[in-house]
């Protein structure tokens, strides 16, 4: 489900509002589309990444080639039409920002530059720490990566005493059981969300720039 945030305030996380929480842009209004679950074809991407981008800000990606150290697939040429569109057109000209989960192949020695998502020059790629501020078992490391920010996991695999991030599961009930890179992801689509909150004329690239010059080493 490749969830895609909108800035203007239609309360997409209420203080005090289900779990307990106000999310990290309580401003921030959110629309679903269904892309996972069937079958998958350029035509279904490129909708899902250019869906009322009139509109919708950021696009939060966390699907993309299978994480087994052997795929290495990317967006064929409607789909990479589609993203430059997005570029071109998004948000009135500024730039649509799509923000894709890294991956969690770390373990099968997955690396997020064979994802032609997470390594294209569209995306804002973001992968995962644990709470402890470790790298996460699953993590795949890779240049593509702009960031991090919190998920679930610590260095071991068996190490299960790090809290995981706790959100809205699919049956509206609440989980504290969410993790890896799709996790992460959201969690900095939400803190694009706010900065855009009060600065709406950032562009794609300003984005980018602001991820690289403020991520702390």
């Amino acid at each position: 489900w490749p969830a895609v945030c909108r800035v203007p305030p239609h309360d997409a996380a209420k203080p005090g509002g289900k779990c307990g929480g106000s999310g990290v842009a309580p401003g921030a209004s959110i629309s679903a589309i269904r892309l996972l679950g069937g079958r998958i074809n350029s035509h279904l991407e490129a909708l899902a990444v250019t869906f009322r981008n009139d509109q919708n800000d950021i696009y939060s990606c966390s699907w993309g080639p299978a994480d087994d150290g052997k795929s290495m697939e990317g967006p064929d040429s409607t789909v990479l039409k589609a993203f430059v569109s997005g570029l071109l057109d998004g948000r009135g000209g500024r730039g649509s920002i799509f923000v894709f989960a890294a991956g969690n192949g770390q373990l099968g020695r997955d690396n997020c530059n064979y994802d032609g998502y997470a390594n294209g020059a569209f995306s804002l790629t973001i992968g995962a720490i644990g709470a402890d501020d470790s790298t996460p078992y699953y993590m795949e490391e890779c240049a593509a990566m702009f960031a991090v920010t919190y998920s679930s996991g610590g260095p071991s695999k068996t190490d299960r005493s790090l809290p995981k991030i706790s959100t809205l599961s699919i049956d509206s009930s609440c989980t504290d059981r969410h993790g890896g890179t799709s996790a992460a992801a959201p969690l900095a689509a939400g803190i694009m969300a706010l900065a855009l909150s009060v600065r709406p004329e950032l562009t794609w690239r300003d984005m980018q720039n602001l991820l690289v010059t403020t991520a702390v080493p």
